[in-house]
């Protein structure tokens, strides 16, 4: 029997319909956004959760040219089955600005042009016989993209006037993004109006006005460069946060379950494994009007694939192309005020969540609250929504592999604040020392070196909540255990739990730790504040929850100052 074939990392609809890949069936919504009122729409997904493959089916369904092969390509599928009148209707004129590098802005304008002309000629080659010879030459006279889109729709209207253009733009705002993390003036330069993003889509806009231009579908990551042209494109429709485009792009708890028991996985292991990569890969919410949580379909496909070919775990959980395209938008987290920012990042470490409203227009012409940062980092797959109450959002990080990517960006701060180095720290080999020879020490030791390090300034904000993220950005990163804070045992909450996690099963305990913080002057209650938490460890370990697994350690941490003034292991009495 031949084993299935996941799509992971292909985006090219024709190469997953021509090769026998397995695609999940998202062809329904084409049908759903045929029907609209509107014809203009953008929709905003993280990265690497399918926009781009989702384009795909769009420009091979709406492309004129792919009309011969449309049975082979949606037969199987609810849009082969189900047309609509708009089926192989349009010239499809795409762009992908995820290629456009921002090294310097420089020449930014210039790369934008060539990519502009590059995906011009592209989409037309397959109507070369449209125009006269020689016509397409014109595009290499254009001096900036905007006006190579004008001479495309004077194309259009002089040589094919019965034809209508549907325009797709994926990672619209790719390169935006960058430049405004590291500049904003930069950013307002190119959006304002002169710019010469501006200018692209003014003649965008200008194209449906004149009748040549009949829809468009623009994705990326954030609203903030949209937002930003304001009049210069102002007629689209945003459809992220539509409860019925909720499921355009990742896959539901039914669909993974499939992809699973296809890739291999037996019916007596699937409830373990669905519950292991619900952990890692599930959790997204993109409308408060819904309860049902989305799997990143990257992470997903990653994980299907590994598990086909080897039957196994992949040998590392979180995705090593995830972890590199999120790294490059910790960048946004310069934008706006970054001391609030700063806040919000550590309000969710130690807390959990925090309570905004979602900013649904950015303007860099009034205050950055703290509720443009958390919607931004919710735009960009870093937070998801965990419940809503009067219009409020309590914002949360969706899963663990978003939690690792936010815990070593936090180890990062922490190094360039107190001017350590990675093998200063030695955090793998100390956590490996907890793992295997159940012994803390050495981490508590590499914890107390941070916070003798923090200078005078962190010291005004210092509190056990502080400790609390401090420590767990050194026990994530290293990827031994399933970290968890305020990991929830009865009534209560244990301020740290350490749990075995596939594929790493080796440690020889799982772990509670019971953080405790005293001020220098307060130093007298020591005893008080151990005895405190020794109780509570002590009252998580005789709980059910806890004893039904015979291997967990308590472990009281007490730090006074900046000194670890006690470590102790914490049992139950005989």
């Amino acid at each position: 029997m031949a084993k299935v074939k996941f799509p992971y990392g292909v985006s090219d609809f024709s190469i997953i319909a021509s090769n026998g890949y397995t695609y999940v069936d998202r062809t329904q919504f084409i049908e759903h956004l045929d029907e609209l009122n509107t014809r203009y729409h953008s929709f905003l997904r993280p990265r690497r959760f399918g926009k781009s493959l989702a384009l795909s089916v769009m420009e091979h369904y709406y492309g004129k040219v792919h009309k011969d092969r449309f049975e082979q390509l949606f037969g199987p599928y609810y849009i082969g089955q189900n047309p609509t009148p708009q089926a192989n209707a349009y010239i499809v004129l795409k762009f992908d600005f995820s290629g456009v590098v921002t090294g310097t802005t420089d020449n930014l304008p210039q790369i934008f042009t060539n990519q502009v002309k590059e995906s011009i000629l592209k989409s037309l080659a397959p109507y070369s016989a449209t125009f006269p010879n020689g016509a397409l030459q014109a595009l290499d006279q254009a001096a900036n993209a905007s006006e190579a889109l004008n001479i495309t729709f004077r194309l259009i209207v002089t040589h094919c006037p019965e034809e209508k253009l549907f325009v797709l733009i994926d990672e619209y705002d790719h390169f935006t993004n960058e430049i405004i993390a590291f500049n904003y003036n930069d950013f307002e330069a190119i959006v304002s109006q002169n710019g010469f993003v501006r200018k692209f889509y003014e003649i965008l806009k200008q194209g449906t006005g004149s009748g040549v231009v009949d829809r468009i579908f623009i994705t990326g990551v954030s609203p903030i460069t949209l937002d930003s042209l304001t009049s210069g494109y102002n007629i689209g429709s945003d459809l992220t946060l539509d409860l019925q485009m909720h499921t355009f792009m990742g896959f539901t708890e039914r669909e993974v379950s499939g992809l699973l028991q296809m890739a291999g996985v037996s019916n007596d292991e699937l409830d373990q494994i669905m519950a292991d990569v619900q952990t890692w890969y599930n959790g997204y919410r993109f409308s408060h009007k819904t309860h049902e949580k989305l799997y990143n379909p990257d992470m997903v496909l990653y994980f299907a694939s590994a598990y086909a070919q080897y039957g196994e775990y992949p040998e590392e959980l979180l995705d090593a192309n995830v972890v590199s395209d999120y790294g490059k938008m910790r960048r946004m987290f310069r934008v706006g005020n970054e001391v609030a920012n700063y806040e919000v990042i550590e309000d969710i470490l130690g807390g959990g969540t925090v309570k905004e409203k979602i900013t649904r227009i950015f303007s860099f012409e009034r205050h950055w609250a703290k509720a443009d940062f958390a919607s931004l980092l919710f735009y960009m797959g870093l937070l998801t929504i965990k419940g809503s109450e009067l219009g409020f959002i309590d914002f949360g990080i969706p899963n663990h592999v978003i939690k690792g990517l936010y815990y070593n960006f936090f180890q990062q701060s922490l190094l360039q604040r107190t001017e350590l180095q990675v093998d200063d720290l030695r955090v793998n080999q100390r956590v490996s020392t907890l793992a295997l020879e159940n012994d803390m020490r050495p981490l508590a030791e590499s914890l107390e070196l941070v916070l003798k390090r923090l200078d005078n300034r962190d010291a005004r904000g210092f509190d056990e909540k502080a400790i609390k993220v401090a420590l767990l950005s050194l026990l994530v990163p290293p990827e031994i255990y399933a970290v968890y804070s305020e990991y929830a045992i009865g009534q209560g909450y244990a301020d740290i739990a350490l749990l075995r996690r596939p594929p790493i099963l080796q440690p020889k305990r799982q772990h509670l730790i019971e953080l405790k913080y005293l001020r220098k002057r307060e130093q007298a209650g020591l005893e008080e504040k151990a005895a405190e938490g020794r109780a509570q460890l002590q009252r998580y370990l005789a709980h059910p929850d806890i004893t039904r697994h015979g291997d967990f350690c308590g472990w009281l941490l007490v730090v006074v100052g900046y000194e670890v003034a006690l470590l102790e292991e914490v049992r139950l009495p005989n």
